[in-house]
């Protein structure tokens, strides 16, 4: 064999018949530095398996369809919402929620896990979950559900019980899910912190706004009057300071990030701040607060009777004066940052106008005119109102009265002026889906567990390359003897058919 010129030429010459393979081996052995040199710096190998981690194999791989079942435990019934996800081959922010169906895969079951606490009636309470997961049991493939998530978060009502009695229905709780058959953690059910339910809302409110996957910066704030609760979320500069008590951040499956403002005004809620205010009326006999003719109990063992005057602009100023005159209250808390932008304003926002027939709208001067129709209007009260609050009914109906002064005052003390440029428009869906923290927590909690989509580590991919280029060199190797064979041709003496493998391996190590 001899050869003159350099190796990159590939100019080689033999003597014999095998001449012509000799010489196409040289050229070969470049496109396996070639192949090397891909490998090397390939960005991604979308099929090479790490860690025994198969994408696309099932879980939250892209593509397949993965569930996640989230309990809403409120303070007046626990439901549980199903939700069907699934993120798509070749990269989104979010997975797609399969929001047509989830209407029919909710449920809800009273009483509330407080109501339990305080009777300390742990096996009504393994009743009443065990129901919601048999029916969460029909919308949730056998074949799935040891994969599948069950998440329980409790509201504001749990957190009012004696602890002892709330630890033993958590502890009931948590018994139960472990041997439902789903994937469970004990930190997977407890009492909501009140950033995180407002953080939650927000997420759900922008999914389904489309926040996430479009390139616009603006996002949707959130304020959700709850019963025992009010919650203010809305997305803050990632250097802007804020308490931590307040803070929440959230990252889409791309890595797009959010830094949020989240509070939580605990005893702002609408039922809790009516039975206060109640409980503070300096006027024993009158309140401003209850429709005109509305007759009701007082809150003494003398009997007398509260009749209501359905004055909203006394009963506003009994709110303020009463209820946000406190140091933790909306417009008075400390760390409190000023509202920006536009929010969505849910829950009890949306259900008392529901209720009472009234159009949504942004217009806090419309809300104060709409109060006050109301609350004047005297055939709401009368004799069958105190008779149905003697018969222990809801003393707080009719609540539109006092609900809708409510809610135009804690407006304004948050801040809420369409003039300056921050409105809230009363809603409960956006693009057909309800914006509730429980779908929040499921899209969290989804992104949560989905493997990163991270680049293979490098010395993984130069083993592999260096595996592919071995393999492809012994085949080529006895591809050549294979074919000096069929012309019946001697191998030059520094190729022979005895050391062509011992050669080949040389070749392999030294690459």
């Amino acid at each position: 064999l001899k050869c003159r010129g350099t190796y990159a030429e590939g100019i080689c010459q033999t003597n014999g018949p095998s001449h012509g393979i000799v010489r196409g081996w040289v050229p070969l052995m470049r496109c396996f530095h070639l192949l090397l040199l891909v490998g090397l710096f390939s960005p991604s190998v979308p099929w090479l398996v790490l860690g025994g981690d198969l994408r696309g194999s099932g879980g939250h791989g892209e593509g397949t369809v993965s569930y996640v079942i989230v309990f809403d435990a409120g303070s007046s019934g626990t439901r549980v919402h199903i939700f069907d996800l699934q993120l798509h081959p070749g990269g989104a922010h979010m997975p797609d929620v399969d929001l047509a169906k989830h209407p029919s895969q909710m449920l809800k079951v009273k009483p509330g896990l407080s109501d339990f606490a305080r009777r300390q009636d742990l096996d009504g309470c393994q009743r009443n979950l065990e129901e919601l997961l048999h029916f969460a049991g029909q919308h949730v493939p056998i074949g799935s559900r040891e994969q599948t998530p069950v998440i329980l978060k409790a509201t504001a009502g749990l957190r009012l019980v004696p602890q002892a009695q709330g630890d033993a229905v958590l502890g009931r709780v948590q018994e139960t899910l472990r041997q439902s058959g789903y994937r469970f953690e004990d930190d997977w059910a407890g009492i909501i912190k009140g950033k995180e339910e407002g953080g939650l809302a927000w997420v759900a409110a922008n999914y389904l706004a489309g926040t996430f996957s479009g390139d616009s910066e603006e996002s949707l704030g959130v304020i959700e009057l709850g019963g025992g609760s009010t919650q203010v979320t809305f997305q803050i500069g990632r250097s802007e300071k804020v308490a931590e008590s307040d803070h929440f951040q959230f990252a889409t499956a791309l890595g797009k990030s959010y830094s949020l403002y989240a509070h939580s005004y605990p005893g702002f809620g609408q039922d809790y701040a009516q039975e206060k205010l109640r409980l503070e009326l300096p006027e024993k006999t009158n309140d401003p607060c209850y429709p005109a003719g509305y007759d009701r109990n007082g809150n003494g063992a003398s009997g007398e009777i509260v009749r209501g005057t359905g004055d909203t602009r006394h009963c506003q100023a009994l709110i303020r004066g009463f209820l946000f005159s406190e140091g933790h209250a909306p417009g008075r808390y400390e760390h409190e940052i000023p509202l920006r932008g536009k929010f969505a304003a849910i829950e009890n926002f949306y259900y008392v106008r529901k209720d009472a027939a009234l159009p949504l709208g942004n217009d806090i001067a419309a809300n104060f005119s709409e109060a006050n129709q109301l609350c004047s209007d005297s055939s709401l009260g009368g004799e069958a109102d105190l008779l149905h609050s003697k018969n222990g009914g809801d003393v707080g109906s009719p609540r539109e009265c006092f609900a809708l002064s409510y809610h135009s005052a804690l407006l304004r003390e948050l801040g809420v002026d369409g003039r300056l440029g921050i409105s809230a428009q009363v809603m409960r869906q956006i693009n057909g889906g309800d914006v509730d923290w429980a779908l929040g927590a499921a899209l969290v909690h989804y992104l949560a567990e989905r493997p990163p989509d991270v680049l293979p580590p490098l010395k993984a991919q130069v083993n592999f390359w260096l595996a592919v280029a071995v393999v492809l060199m012994l085949f080529a190797g006895i591809m050549l003897m294979r074919r000096l064979a069929f012309r019946g041709g001697n191998l030059p003496k520094l190729v022979s058919e005895s050391n062509m493998p011992r050669l080949i391996g040389a070749a392999t190590k030294k690459k």
